[in-house]
């Protein structure tokens, strides 16, 4: 069981995009984005991340990345461009008018644009660097 876990993660085809991002800023402007591939799923990530303005807000998601071409591997993932639409779930005591919030997350090479839209409770949006590699 162990080996299996281990070759599907290894063979993920979004692998390449595992890794921490951050957002530039000093201190409230800081975000990040931490994202993690779903080896029981062939074109699943999980995602969290956390915002700092106006207040400090933490989310998590999963995203479901149209199925692949059986020719891409893990590695050119990295360079195509994917792009995730996402319905976060928004951690903590946030009133209501949050459920409207939904991220859209582009990655090329070793950057994430995230926008927004919605009431997110924080600013989300922007460029983020990939600050852990493989």
């Amino acid at each position: 069981h162990e080996y299996t876990s281990h070759l599907a993660w290894l063979t993920h085809p979004l692998l390449g995009l595992e890794g921490r991002y951050e957002r530039g800023g000093h201190g409230s402007s800081a975000a990040s984005i931490e994202i993690e591939v779903d080896a029981r799923a062939p074109s699943a990530l999980d995602a969290r991340g956390l915002a700092t303005t106006p207040m400090a807000v933490a989310w998590r998601a999963q995203a479901q990345h149209d199925p692949l071409p059986d020719s891409s591997s893990a590695l050119a993932v990295r360079g195509q461009g994917i792009r995730l639409h996402m319905r976060p779930r928004l951690l903590g005591h946030l009133p209501p008018l949050t459920e409207s919030c939904e991220f859209d997350i582009v990655f090329s090479a070793d950057e994430a644009k995230l926008t927004s839209s919605g009431e997110c409770g924080a600013h989300f949006g922007g460029s983020y660097a990939r600050t852990l590699r493989d």
